[in-house]
């Protein structure tokens, strides 16, 4: 049978660092956990989460050893939040979802719809872009769909 979980209540307005990847930690137990941010201090490893060092805006700052020829179930944007940066994370993950994962990309604003128009445009199969309109801004999501063989 299924196990409803509800995620800890950790995560808040303060905007507490690694939060998220707690919560993640907690709900997940038995899975491998990636974090990343420009901000050294911040990067702590515990249980099943590594953490390592990536500025968005350095394409070649995404090739880390911690990470290295890993593929993902889930990957989430919720950082620099600006056009270019997304798009070396899109850039990333194209070659690094597994069949079925996700990239989400958090707070986008609606100055930089047209952005993910022109992605969506790009993208062929077996990726599938979908944006979803949130209470003041928007989020992306980019599957690699599952092959069927």
């Amino acid at each position: 049978g299924t196990t409803n979980k509800s995620i800890p209540s950790n995560m808040g307005r303060d905007g507490v660092p690694g939060a998220s990847l707690k919560a993640f930690s907690d709900y997940f137990p038995n899975s491998q956990i990636y974090g990343a941010d420009v901000d050294t201090e911040i990067l702590k490893d515990f249980k099943n989460v590594k953490t390592f060092y990536i500025n968005q805006n350095d394409i070649s700052t995404y090739q880390n050893e911690i990470i290295d020829k890993k593929n993902f179930d889930l990957i989430i944007d919720d950082g620099l939040h600006m056009q270019s940066a997304n798009l070396n994370t899109v850039n990333f993950a194209l070659e690094r979802l597994k069949p079925g994962g996700m990239l989400i990309i958090e707070d986008i604003t609606s100055s930089a719809l047209n952005t993910w128009f022109i992605v969506e445009g790009l993208l062929r199969e077996p990726y599938k872009l979908s944006l979803y309109e949130c209470f003041d801004n928007y989020a992306v999501t980019i599957e690699l769909k599952k092959q069927i063989i």
